[in-house]
């Protein structure tokens, strides 16, 4: 793969450094000295998504930036945990190795829940943040494309079958012209070259937590969910206990029979939540601690760069972004995707460069 990987020197010239984590290796670029920058991908990228950032930024700061293992020049096993909290165990590695503190921590996508899941273990050795285009909270749900595409049997073909994943983000993620030129897509596209080395962009997307939104206006309005709760139960020969909801029953095999239990969720006020998150995997649980954490970090400098035309993290992870860090510098593109470092990399530059001189001088 490394091999491969000298084919795209032109893009991507940096010298590939490895670490074995319990028997696998993981590939990192580690370029340039000074104040250190950690850089997190997600999927289905890999560190050659930052390399304008990394040529740019490597002269005057360390710019580390890993392939999570089963991504880029990482080791793909087929039979491997493949989970969030694995991956933070991961760069948790690599960084204790690294041996590196006051971190500028950038994530996008899958890097944001990874990279803000590290900072909640090693709070005191992050010093800022950049944020692409990601989440480290619940927000929202998962649209329907990508859920597609975690489905049993459908995600086998499509995404490790025919790389439809990987492929169809290299036209839903960048939305700027002119961007993915047939060597950038290789680019994009080489670690991810056959059936086996597809593994992980799959297991990513069925790791993601799912989560629903229910809008207020949507639910039944408490009388006319009662009554329609008391004619169901008139039809069926029951009889509501006296004073009590309509799911309260004087007949204790009612009550507690499947039928009582049924009629009791439909009291009015276990409808007053107005988002559900269904821990339907082990990280939902894990990401749930991520963003009860996300407050202590309120006092450290973010920037924000996002693509506002992103079909999956849209506006509404930004608002998400700016209600737990209102001081945080924003910077909208309104005609960047998902793949914001991608579509606007010349204007990101100069940008971060600032924030980071900035933010320097004032420590």
């Amino acid at each position: 793969m490394v091999d491969q990987a000298s084919a795209l020197e032109p893009h991507y010239p940096f010298k590939s450094h490895f670490l074995e984590i319990d028997g696998h290796r993981m590939h990192y670029v580690d370029e340039g000295t000074g104040p250190v920058v950690v850089m997190l991908h997600g999927n289905p990228t890999w560190s050659f998504y930052y390399r304008h950032l990394i040529s740019g930024l490597s002269d005057r700061f360390r710019v580390i930036a890993p392939d999570h293992i089963g991504c880029g020049l990482s080791e793909k096993p087929r039979v491997y945990p493949y989970t969030l909290g694995t991956h933070i165990d991961n760069i948790d590695r690599l960084l204790e190795h690294l041996e590196v503190s006051d971190v500028t921590l950038a994530v996008h996508d899958w890097g944001g829940a990874i990279g803000f899941g590290w900072a909640m273990r090693r709070p005191q050795r992050v010093k800022r943040f950049v944020v692409f285009n990601t989440a480290a909270f619940l927000e929202g749900r998962t649209p329907l494309r990508i859920r597609v595409c975690g489905w049993p049997i459908v995600g086998e073909v499509l995404v490790r079958g025919f790389n439809a994943f990987a492929r169809s983000a290299l036209h839903m993620a960048s939305k700027v012209p002119g961007r993915m030129t047939p060597e950038i897509r290789r680019g994009y596209l080489m670690p991810y070259d056959s059936y086996g080395h597809r593994v992980a962009i799959l297991r990513f997307v069925r790791d993601i937590p799912s989560t629903t939104l229910v809008k207020e206006s949507k639910l039944r309005p408490a009388s006319r969910l009662r009554r329609w709760r008391q004619r169901l139960a008139g039809a069926l020969g029951v009889r509501p206990k006296t004073g009590g909801h309509p799911g309260s029953f004087q007949n204790p095999t009612v009550r507690e029979g499947p039928l009582g239990r049924t009629l009791s969720s439909l009291n009015p006020q276990s409808h007053n939540l107005h988002r559900t998150a269904k821990p339907s995997i082990p990280s939902h649980k894990i990401l749930r601690e991520i963003e009860e954490a996300l407050p202590g970090f309120a006092d450290r400098p973010m920037i924000i760069f996002w693509g506002m035309r992103d079909f999956c993290f849209h506006e509404g992870f930004l608002d998400g972004w700016t209600r737990r860090f209102p001081d945080a510098e924003v910077h909208r593109f309104a005609d960047a995707g998902h793949y914001v470092v991608e579509d606007a990399h010349e204007r990101i530059l100069p940008l971060l460069r600032a924030f980071l001189e900035k933010t320097d001088a004032a420590t």
